[in-house]
C-alpha cells in the first residue's frame, strides 16, 4: 500500500513538473516572438555606431564634483537658473519627528542648516526635512552629492524667494 501511495505522489509531481515546463516554454516563445516587434534593428539606423545613452537620476547631474575637495564650487549661473529662484534639497517627509531629527543631525554634521517644516498629508501631521537655500543649481548639486554620499535620500527643489 505504501508503494502505491509513493507512485501516486510521484506521478502527481511529474505531471506538475511537465505542466510547469510547458508553461515556461510557452512564455519563452511569447517573449522571443514579442522581442522582434519591440527591439529596434540597429543596422538600419543612420549611424549604427552611435552610443546608447543610459541615464539615471544620480548620474544626470550637470556637474562632476570631487567630494573630497574642500574648496566650494565656483558660482557659475546656468541658463536654467532664474534670479528670483533659490534651490533647496528636500531630504524627505517623515511621519515620525524623531526619525526626521536624526536625519537633521546628520545634515548638520555635513555642514548644512536643516529645517523641519510641519505639514499635513492625508489628514496626518508630517515633518518635511529640507536644507538651507542655495543660490545656484550647481551648489545644490554639490550638496546633494555630499548628502547622498552620507546615505541620505534627497532631491533638488526650486522655491520662490520670499
Amino acid at each position: 500500500m505504501a508503494a502505491n501511495n509513493d507512485s501516486l505522489q510521484e506521478s502527481i509531481l511529474i505531471r506538475r513538473a511537465k505542466r510547469r515546463l510547458i508553461g515556461a516554454l510557452f512564455i519563452l516563445v511569447i517573449l522571443i516572438t514579442l522581442s522582434f516587434f519591440f527591439l529596434q534593428d540597429r543596422s538600419q539606423l543612420d549611424n549604427p555606431n552611435q552610443d546608447i545613452k543610459v541615464s539615471f537620476t544620480d548620474s544626470d547631474l550637470k556637474t562632476k564634483v570631487d567630494l573630497d575637495d574642500p574648496k566650494p564650487l565656483a558660482k557659475v549661473a546656468s541658463s536654467s537658473e532664474v534670479d528670483d529662484k533659490k534651490f533647496m534639497i528636500q531630504v524627505g517627509i517623515f511621519s515620525d519627528k524623531t526619525n526626521a531629527s536624526k536625519h537633521a543631525q546628520t545634515l548638520q554634521a555635513l555642514g548644512y542648516d536643516p529645517k523641519l517644516e510641519y505639514i499635513e498629508l492625508e489628514g496626518r501631521q508630517s515633518v518635511k526635512l529640507i536644507t538651507e537655500s542655495f543660490e545656484s543649481e550647481s551648489d545644490a548639486e554639490y550638496a546633494l552629492l555630499k548628502i547622498k554620499k552620507a546615505n541620505l535620500p534627497g532631491m533638488i527643489k526650486i522655491k520662490a524667494s520670499q
